[in-house]
This record gives C-alpha cells, sequence and structure tokens, in this order.
C-alpha cells in the first residue's frame, strides 16, 4: 500500500500537482480540450484513467508545465522542479527511474501513447524500490 501512494505521489503530483485540493488552470483547460465532464473529474483520475477521453489528459497537463517537449521528450529538468520536497531522500532514485524511463519511451511517436507509457514505466519502476 506504501509503494502504491509514493508512486501515485511522485507520477501525479509533478503531472497534474495536488489538483483535488488547489486544482491549477491548466488541469481545468486540459480536461476541457479532452471532453472530460466535470462528474469524472470528481471521481478522479485513477478511477477513469481507462476512458477514452482521459488518455491524453496526463500529456496535456504536461506540455500546459513545460515537462513534455515537442517530439515527445521528457523535461527531465523539470521534473526535478516539480518534484515535492517530501521526495528529497529519495531524489537519485526518481531522477535515475525518470531518466531510463524517457529513454525506454522514446521512440513511441503518439504523444499521448507515450505520456502513458512513461507514467506505466515509472509505476513499474517505483513499485521495485
Amino acid at each position: 500500500m506504501k509503494s502504491l501512494l509514493f508512486i501515485a505521489v511522485v507520477v501525479l503530483i509533478q503531472m497534474a500537482g495536488s489538483e483535488r485540493h488547489h486544482p491549477r488552470p491548466e488541469f481545468f483547460e486540459c480536461a476541457e480540450e479532452a471532453g472530460i465532464a466535470k462528474e469524472l473529474l470528481k471521481e478522479g483520475f485513477n478511477a477513469n484513467k481507462d476512458r477514452p477521453e482521459f488518455k491524453c489528459f496526463s500529456a496535456c497537463i504536461m506540455k500546459k508545465r513545460g515537462l513534455l517537449e515537442s517530439g515527445n521528450k521528457i523535461n527531465l529538468d523539470k521534473m526535478k522542479e516539480n518534484r515535492s520536497p517530501k521526495f528529497a531522500d529519495k531524489a537519485a532514485e526518481i531522477d535515475e527511474a525518470e531518466q531510463e524511463c524517457a529513454e525506454k519511451v522514446a521512440g513511441i511517436e503518439d504523444e499521448c501513447d507515450f505520456v502513458n507509457a512513461y507514467k506505466e514505466c515509472m509505476q513499474n519502476k517505483v513499485l521495485k524500490q
């Protein structure tokens, strides 16, 4: 259970921030662009992640926050900047996982598939730790 919480915090805070309590404007912009109903937003991302309208949600947020650059490149410096200070003691492991996952998904051309593969890789890497 602690591993799942750690994954959720590392990956989702970096990508979507603490949106439930302090949503940033891009959260709502991306939801609107994706056609995500407000009711689904209230239920949360994890409850709806398999719905088609959520496929590109994380990619949109990552682009708007500068975490995803053109050509499907993860901005690792921005990822570090956006990381919660709560994970300072895990910084080296997270840095390594982010680098490895960015390299692993580098050949994926579809932006949404790229981000989803990156997130899945990060979840798998963090679970091993």
